[in-house]
């Protein structure tokens, strides 16, 4: 039977590293094979047996599930987040442990650090530290784990997010990651200032053990992409808050780049080659920049591929075909919204003598304003509905025909319509609804409803716990309802994982 410390382990982890040991499994099936992993991409987790030996970075370098398991309850630290490749040294050191070394992102984690035992324990009578971790309605925590004077909370991802380099040596879903631990770090810190904000985002935590697991609910997990985005809006929230104005860049409707003269020029141009070692704007950037201008203009990929093909068959130095390829692919990833006037800049003057005919200051202008723009985001009419359910609705959520709530948010039909269907596809609020003239619409977020279970349960296990107290010689039975409350929330996580629901009207 796996234990609770396995269940927690397997649930961080997900196919980040092997599942059994490459050599002498005790747990691999006759038909398998220790060699062959669930993914093709597995790393090495370092774990350490005491903090002493932790701080000497005296530890093993563990490759496989089976064998955090066959050292349960005798691990202190580990790190959850995997690492390419580990080393062994003389004396037990182990290396490898450093950020530019990661595999994968599995989860984060958040170091909360009272002044003592004593003030931990104090805090826990009071408290449910499940319920202080919730960030912003809608973030739960998937594990919490007791430590010697606090707590570490970790908010696992659905599945592993593996850590590619890109073309100029950088790691983007590290630099990303950085940004959402930060932030996860300050909005718990404004429910609990014992939060350690300067803890180190992916690196040694606490490994799940059986007596020090606190909370552990394995189907609460996050997408990377929904912590980017929720990430992105608390950003501007702090920015508000603040009173710091950051408009973001945007091209001008209208103004394509393929119309400018100094697009025509570069493409009649057929004495750009390589610098070498040299460095300066050689083929490949040239290329990119063609290829930013096409995307930013409409144009489609295939066309955009033909196009940069025949320019570079011209060259009299022609690069690999490969490569324009790869700058047309980079150019159309999304990542990018247009052709840079700096780098057209440097094209200038490296092929035209400065006297390319690009006008530096018509293609981007600062996005508007929110209150300046006649139509609004779907993202940002969904942070207002779900702001005005959490403010109106009581335990059974709200009740309220669609007039009424299209009166109140200043919403169309058509826009309130889309927006509940963008927040019950994203499993942030469940709509129940009522036909007729008489007819209304029943609104609850699911971190409420959610929260309500939890609530349900930590009575039951008090009420439990209570009366083995008062009657420590007779024999106990748990009260009937923690089937149904368990069932419940079985039931809760059927419903929010559903990824097509259904269109309510009323």
């Amino acid at each position: 039977m796996v234990s609770e410390a396995q269940q927690a382990i397997a649930t961080i982890l997900h196919n980040s590293v092997r599942q059994y040991k490459p050599r002498h499994s005790k747990l691999v099936p006759l038909t398998g094979d220790p060699y062959t992993a669930s993914h093709t991409h597995t790393g090495t987790v370092f774990a350490f047996r005491d903090k002493q030996r932790m701080q000497t970075a005296r530890g093993i370098a563990i490759r496989s599930q089976e064998a955090l398991w066959e050292n349960e309850d005798r691990l202190t630290h580990w790190t959850p987040n995997p690492y390419r490749y580990g080393k062994k040294h003389p004396g037990g050191i182990v290396s490898g442990f450093s950020e530019d070394n990661l595999l994968a992102i599995n989860t984060f984690m958040i170091d909360i650090d009272f002044p003592s035992a004593a003030a931990r324990d104090q805090y826990a009578q009071q408290h449910d530290i499940s319920w202080d971790t919730i960030i912003d309605g809608d973030l739960f925590a998937t594990l919490i784990l007791k430590t010697a004077k606090g707590y570490q909370v970790f908010y696992v991802l659905d599945q592993a997010v593996f850590v590619r380099r890109n073309g100029q040596g950088r790691l983007p879903v590290v630099a990303s990651a950085k940004l959402i631990a930060q932030n996860l770090k300050t909005a718990l810190a404004e429910r609990l200032p014992q939060v350690d904000l300067g803890a180190n985002d992916f690196g040694i935590a606490r490994i799940p053990r059986n007596d020090n697991i606190v909370w552990l609910e394995p189907r609460l997990t996050q997408r990377f992409g929904d912590l980017q985005q929720w990430s992105m809006r608390y950003s501007r929230q702090k920015r508000v808050r603040k009173g710091i104005s950051s408009p973001k860049l945007r091209v001008v409707d209208g103004g394509k780049q393929t119309d400018q003269a100094w697009f025509g020029q570069l493409l009649r141009c057929t004495d750009i080659h390589a610098t070498g070692k040299g460095g300066g704007v050689a083929r490949h950037n040239v290329a990119l920049t063609l290829a930013l201008a096409c995307y930013q203009s409409g144009m489609d990929q295939e066309d955009c591929d033909h196009l940069l093909d025949e320019w570079n068959t011209r060259l009299k130095a022609p690069q690999n075909p490969r490569d324009v390829a790869n700058a047309v692919r980079d150019a159309y990833s999304g990542r990018y919204q247009a052709a840079s006037s700096r780098y057209i800049k440097a094209i200038s003057d490296s092929w035209f003598d400065g006297q390319l005919t690009a006008p530096a200051t018509m293609w981007y202008k600062f996005a508007k304003r929110r209150s300046e723009r006649r139509n609004s985001h779907v993202t940002e009419w969904a942070e207002d509905v779900l702001a005005w359910v959490q403010t109106h609705a009581s335990a059974a959520g709200v009740r309220i025909t669609q007039r009424q709530l299209m009166a109140d948010l200043g919403m169309s039909l058509v826009s309130l319509q889309r927006v509940l269907l963008y927040l019950r596809t994203h499993n942030k609020l469940t709509v129940s609804s009522q036909l007729g003239s008489t007819g209304y619409t029943v609104l609850q977020t699911t971190a409420n409803i959610y929260q309500q279970l939890v609530q349900k349960r930590s009575i039951q296990k008090e009420q439990y716990g209570a009366l083995l107290i008062d009657r420590p010689n007779e024999q106990v039975q748990r009260p009937a309802g923690g089937a149904e409350i368990s069932r419940q929330i079985d039931q809760f996580f059927e419903q929010v994982g559903r990824q097509e629901p259904r269109r309510g009207t009323g």
